[in-house]
């Protein structure tokens, strides 16, 4: 199913990842026009932040041209970590993000990596979502 053609080309993309002792797991929800397509898949690791990751690379590989993409999330660790990286690519475009976090031996640099060139072709903008209410028990 093709998500997107040339005259149209802004994209929701809203990510998601879950891990426990009882298997991990990713999944993404790519919006175009009233339509949807879920992405989702499995992974070794049980870390939620390499999860969301992997939610956001995998939806951004999906789509077939260079697209606006709105990433709606609540993980600060997205907000943080993809704002510094579409930050760095508009101040110092030649220079990469990825690189300076490999040499701190940051985790999860691989796909980092990969969301820098993606974000080369796509143009990314980050959507917070509220964060749920606290319920006092």
């Amino acid at each position: 199913m093709a998500l997107i053609d040339q005259t149209s080309k802004e994209v929701d993309l809203s990510p998601g990842g879950c891990g426990d002792k009882f298997g991990s797991g990713w999944a993404c929800v790519l919006s175009f026009r009233g339509r949807s397509k879920i992405i989702r898949g499995t992974a070794s690791s049980r870390s939620e932040f390499r999860l969301q990751l992997l939610a956001v690379v995998n939806g951004l590989k999906q789509l077939k041209y260079p697209c606006i993409v709105k990433l709606h999330t609540r993980s600060e660790y997205l907000l943080e970590c993809c704002g510094q990286v579409i930050a760095r690519k508009r101040s110092h475009p030649s220079s990469s993000f990825v690189a300076r976090v490999h040499q701190q031996k940051a985790k999860n640099w691989d796909l980092w990596q990969e969301f820098e060139q993606l974000s080369k072709i796509h143009c990314i903008r980050l959507c917070p979502v509220p964060q749920w209410p606290r319920h006092e028990d």
